[in-house]
């Protein structure tokens, strides 16, 4: 599987948690972030559908939220 791929399943798993209204992966420096509404989202099931992914090892810093 490739990072490209990679990155995409990630970006897919965090954008279909509720609240959330962008992700972004980046496989070169292991980062994801993403913006979600703190009225219906909270960090921890961003969090949540990444590691559901298994990616959790490959994303060091899978916290990186901002808020809208």
């Amino acid at each position: 599987m490739g990072r490209a791929h990679c990155a995409r399943a990630v970006e897919d798993a965090a954008g279909a948690v509720p609240g959330v209204a962008r992700v972004g992966a980046n496989f070169v420096t292991k980062e994801a972030a993403a913006e979600y509404d703190p009225g219906t989202c909270v960090p921890s099931p961003i969090k949540g559908a990444i590691e559901e992914q298994e990616y959790t090892k490959s994303v060091k810093s899978w916290n990186k939220v901002k808020l809208l």
